[in-house]
């Protein structure tokens, strides 16, 4: 029994880590087209997420064939990083890139309407992952505490 719950678990966060990976570009899209020939911030933060929610994905998947606590631990915690930084990056609380030298970095606009144009990331992608994030990140949470009470290796 207690490792079809384990299995659904790890379903539940491949599920949650396909939503986040979907979710900048298919979803809810952040902003479209360009600024001075380059695309957004925006665009690049959804491309971090997009990679973030592939990597849970790929330790969830793992999880389904590999029934040892040492690895949950490892992936569970795995989640929780990928979900934070899938928030502080494109908040810029963790900056990543360098508009000025590198040519890019991760953000979302600064206003959700910048003249008549509607930006996108901060009326659809945002909210939608301040969303999506925390579930991600209880999930990781559950995830540890689920693996110390087992009592399997």
């Amino acid at each position: 029994m207690q490792k079809s719950k384990f299995r659904i678990f790890n379903i539940i966060k491949i599920l949650m880590g396909l939503v986040l990976a979907l979710t900048p570009f298919v979803l809810f899209p952040v902003c479209d087209g360009l600024m001075k020939g380059m695309p957004m911030k925006c665009y690049y933060s959804g491309i971090f997420m997009t990679v973030a929610g592939a990597v849970i994905v790929l330790f969830s998947v793992i999880g389904l064939f590999v029934n040892k606590k040492w690895y949950s631990y490892l992936s569970n915690t795995v989640v929780i990083v990928e979900g934070a930084l899938s928030y502080l990056v494109p908040h810029q609380v963790i900056k990543i890139g360098n508009k000025a030298k590198l040519g890019w970095e991760c953000g979302m606009c600064n206003a959700a309407k910048m003249g008549e144009r509607i930006m996108t990331c901060q009326t659809k992608t945002v909210p939608a992952t301040n969303i999506i994030i925390p579930i991600i990140i209880v999930l990781g949470i559950v995830g540890i505490i689920y693996s110390f009470l087992r009592n399997e290796g």
